[in-house]
């Protein structure tokens, strides 16, 4: 890829809370600590991956970098122009706007992300006339590119969403997002709804749209053999916080954190010779209303001591063999040392 040491936008300290409100003047008595204190840069080009079980924060971080949820706290910053970072978190309605043209999401359900009522040109056609393309012809024009580019025919537009398949759905979706020229795109489970044979054509179709525009995607999946395929980089995400952040090689190489191996643990490997044993992880995730004292992990982890009980972690660099990998973890040093990786200080 391209330009990997540009950062595009670069994500601080981010938390996303929403309240829980109960009596009749429905006072704030708790909050759900959905995202949690994240942390990572996205760099120009490349496909950043964000994994984890159901309910780790993953979508909601998504929808709070583009601003359709609304941070608790934290610090979006994105390269709106060349060498010049915005907060997104601090723009009014009508510059997000602006923005907007630059951050588009690829939603998961592709049966939902269309309107039944409006056919594939109408979807198309207000985001296309809110940023200056008024005459219809235009409008034909362009939509007939960006369905041919997603190698469906011209003639579609005319169409309704019933249709059509899944698959040719979630092509359209992604047209749809291609329609205003964004830089990057959230793809949020983007291929999660679809057979497996049309998800390897649709990871093909990304990185070929990749290739040809120059985007960026934040790819958020929990099929970790997904991730592995397309993304450039893993965030590994538990209860609202990054416990692991690598190059998808030295991740899958180098497992450092338990909830990480736990994960790979559990991909189905045809060839019994390449399995990796499988760590079963004991009891339900913890509640984010009410998350764990400690390391968020710890009531899971085959490889609890006592002082993961009291002690909080936090997201530490090392450099292994060479390449940097991010951990949170008390004993993460220990676990690189019984490995034969190379830790340099």
């Amino acid at each position: 890829m391209e330009n990997k040491g540009e950062v595009l936008l670069s994500v601080k300290g981010l938390k996303t809370y929403f309240p829980i409100k109960r009596g009749v003047l429905k006072h704030t008595i708790g909050y759900v600590k959905a995202v949690d204190g994240v942390d990572f840069d996205v760099h120009r080009g490349e496909t950043l991956g964000i994994v984890g079980e159901s309910g780790c924060g993953k979508t909601t971080l998504g929808k709070s970098i583009l601003q359709l949820v609304k941070p608790f706290e934290g610090s979006v910053d994105y390269e709106i122009e060349k060498d010049k970072m915005v907060d997104l978190t601090k723009l009014d309605n009508q510059k997000m706007d602006i923005a907007r043209k630059k951050l588009q999401i690829v939603f998961q359900d592709p049966y939902s992300s269309l309107n039944p009522s409006f056919s594939i040109f109408g979807s198309f056609s207000d985001p296309l006339k809110k940023f200056g393309i008024k005459k219809i012809e235009d409008r034909r024009k362009i939509v007939g590119d960006l369905l041919e580019s997603v190698n469906l025919p011209r003639k579609y537009m005319t169409r309704y969403p019933n249709e059509f398949s899944g698959g040719q759905r979630q092509r359209i979706g992604i047209a749809r997002a291609l329609s205003v020229n964004p830089e990057l795109i959230v793809c949020d489970e983007a291929v999660s709804a679809l057979d497996v044979s049309i998800q390897a054509q649709v990871l093909q179709l990304f990185q070929k749209l990749q290739r040809e525009r120059n985007l960026t995607y934040l790819f958020i999946t929990h099929d970790l053999s997904v991730v592995e395929y397309i993304a450039d980089r893993i965030v590994v995400m538990y209860l609202g916080k990054v416990v692991e952040l690598a190059d998808t090689e030295e991740l899958f190489s180098n497992t450092i954190h338990p909830y990480t191996n736990a994960l790979l643990s559990a991909i189905p490997i045809a060839d019994i010779t390449k399995r990796r044993k499988r760590i079963p992880l004991q009891g339900d995730v913890p509640s984010p209303v009410n998350p764990p004292k400690g390391c968020p992990f710890h009531p899971r982890c085959p490889s609890c001591r006592e002082e993961c009980k009291s002690n909080v972690p936090k997201l530490t660099e090392y450099v292994i063999n060479g390449k940097k990998h991010y951990v949170s973890c008390l004993f993460a040093e220990e676990f690189i040392k019984k490995s034969d990786s190379k830790l340099e200080k």
